[in-house]
């Protein structure tokens, strides 16, 4: 979980995903809006059988921050 104070407005959010540890926005990534409130995300195009790491994001004037990791392999 990535939680931003009131007071700086998001630039975007999402999740970025890889099938290397510790993802970021340069690699893969789906944005969901710019707004400090509550989202889904997607992620798309996986390959079958293979190990994804995935973070959420949040980019705000002061940098990107990122939520922890998660894994999962999908099915073959």
């Amino acid at each position: 979980m990535i939680t931003s104070n009131s007071f700086v407005k998001a630039q975007s959010k999402g999740v970025c995903w890889s099938t290397s540890p510790n993802p970021t926005i340069a690699g893969t990534f789906s944005e969901n809006g710019n707004w400090n409130d509550d989202y889904d995300s997607y992620i798309y195009n996986l390959t079958p059988n293979t190990t994804y790491y995935v973070r959420a994001y949040m980019k705000d004037c002061n940098g990107v921050y990122y939520g922890n990791e998660i894994w999962f392999t999908t099915k073959p």
